[in-house]
């Protein structure tokens, strides 16, 4: 999928990897892309904007299922640095 729409309303837009991973997306509603980054068993570990280079989010994954990973989505705005 390159785009997404509803109503006809454009809400985001994709682009892929050579493996057929979503590498980048772009968000309509505040024209924000956002960049993935895969490790080399091909699982997203995080995403980073693009104009900012600011983390937005890193996934820590538990497992490997044959349907789907479970996968925690940890919000770097909640993350919290050592004092």
């Amino acid at each position: 999928m390159a785009s997404m729409s509803i109503n006809g309303v454009l809400q985001g837009s994709y682009k892929y990897d050579f493996a057929g991973r979503q590498a980048i997306r772009t968000t309509a509603s505040t024209g924000v892309t956002i960049h993935s980054v895969f490790d080399s068993q091909g699982r997203r570990i995080a995403e980073y904007n693009q104009a900012t280079g600011a983390l937005i989010r890193e996934y820590v994954w538990l497992g490997w299922g044959e349907a789907r990973p479970d996968r925690l989505p940890v919000d770097a705005r909640q993350r919290r640095t050592p004092s």
